[in-house]
């Protein structure tokens, strides 16, 4: 397992595209938006963080995180609640699921990052974080990266590894998130819930020709939740329960 870990990060490291100009301005020109689309009244959501009321602090956060990608001023103010220690974590929490859009941006997927390493962190925090980067996965590779490796870590809570999984399935096109997947799948040594989410995330690459077999056979599973995993994993089309299981649908109500 550690093996393939190294495997991965050298693989990472040297298939890292580099940032053609063409892309560089795009991602520019999505950082702003013309002024009037938009809220006219930021700042005043901005400091509605300071509130004492959780109430109002969620309500806030959830107003401001579709702007966060287009304002690094609103961007900024949820990621540095996200990191004040003083605030509470439950809030903390839903501050870097609120960056999840923003992730298109350097700083908002380097913190994101940052924080699901820190192997000091308060646990919740660190899921919070490999939740929040699940949109990225589909995009950068260092994200993947990340995600596979805490998914195969072996000396990570199982919560966390269980998070990190659920937020590859953006990125299953790539071959590399696909083999973690269909490797920790197959891993009869795995927590039956971790493999399940696996299973699922082949949901996304079911037609392959690596994958399909496993399904098939996975899908004869003596284990009923591997069992119903696969056959869900073979079953055409994205329905509400894959979307709400892989936050396909954004922040949760």
């Amino acid at each position: 397992m550690r093996l393939l870990i190294g495997l991965l990060l050298l693989v990472g490291a040297a298939n890292a595209a580099p940032v053609s100009l063409e892309s560089a301005q795009l991602s520019a020109a999505r950082l702003r938006l013309p002024a009037a689309q938009l809220p006219q009244d930021q700042q005043a959501l901005i400091e509605r963080l300071d509130s004492a009321d959780a109430a109002v602090v969620s309500r806030t956060l959830r107003e401001l995180a579709p702007w966060a990608l287009f304002d690094y001023r609103i961007e900024g103010a949820i990621a540095d609640y996200a990191e004040d220690g003083n605030k509470p974590d439950a809030l903390r929490a839903l501050a870097w699921k609120c960056l999840y859009d923003a992730t298109a941006n350097p700083d908002a997927r380097a913190r994101l990052l940052a924080q699901l390493q820190d192997a000091d962190a308060d646990l919740e925090l660190r899921q919070a974080a490999a939740w929040g980067l699940w949109e990225d996965s589909g995009r950068s590779a260092q994200t993947r990266l990340a995600l596979m490796t805490t998914a195969l870590d072996l000396g990570e809570p199982e919560t966390l590894r269980l998070e990190a999984a659920k937020s590859l399935y953006l990125g299953m096109q790539s071959w590399d998130a696909r083999d973690a997947a269909l490797e920790l799948a197959q891993d009869s040594g795995a927590p039956e819930g971790l493999r399940a989410a696996a299973i699922l995330l082949l949901h996304a690459v079911r037609q392959d020709w690596k994958v399909q077999p496993a399904l098939q056979e996975l899908s004869q599973s003596a284990a009923p939740a591997l069992r119903q995993a696969a056959q869900t994993a073979l079953t055409p089309g994205t329905g509400p329960e894959l979307a709400r299981f892989f936050h396909l649908g954004g922040l949760p109500n």
